[in-house]
C-alpha cells in the first residue's frame, strides 16, 4: 500500500507510473521520497518526503574532518547523527483497508 523510494527522483517516477496505472494516490498508494528538494513541493500530488539540514550536515562534515586533520591518528572515527524529519504533503494517506473497516 505504500512505497518509500531512495530519493525524491524515484519519488516522482513512483507518481508519474502510478498515474500511468490509473493508480490513485494517496487512495490507494502512498509514496514518499528521501532528500526534501525544493520540487518535492511542486509535483502532483505533492510528494511526502523526509529532509535533513544540508547546513548541518556540512558543518559536521567540516567540523570532523578538521578535527582528523588536526589529530590524524585519533582512535575510531567519531560519528555524528543528523535527524531526520517527515515533511508530510498529499502523497500519502491510511492504508486503504484501514480506511474501509471506518466506513
Amino acid at each position: 500500500t505504500a512505497i518509500f523510494a531512495g530519493n525524491d527522483m524515484i519519488g516522482f517516477g513512483v507518481l508519474r507510473a502510478a498515474a500511468e496505472r490509473n493508480i490513485d494516490v494517496p487512495g490507494e498508494l502512498s509514496v514518499i521520497g528521501f532528500d526534501d528538494i525544493e520540487l518535492s513541493r511542486y509535483v502532483y500530488p505533492p510528494l511526502t518526503t523526509v529532509g535533513q539540514s544540508i547546513r548541518e550536515l556540512g558543518e559536521s562534515a567540516a567540523a570532523l574532518l578538521l578535527s582528523r586533520i588536526a589529530v590524524p591518528r585519533a582512535g575510531a572515527a567519531e560519528q555524528r547523527i543528523v535527524e531526520p524529519r517527515i515533511v508530510p504533503r498529499e502523497s500519502t494517506g491510511p492504508r486503504p483497508d484501514l480506511f474501509n473497516d471506518y466506513r
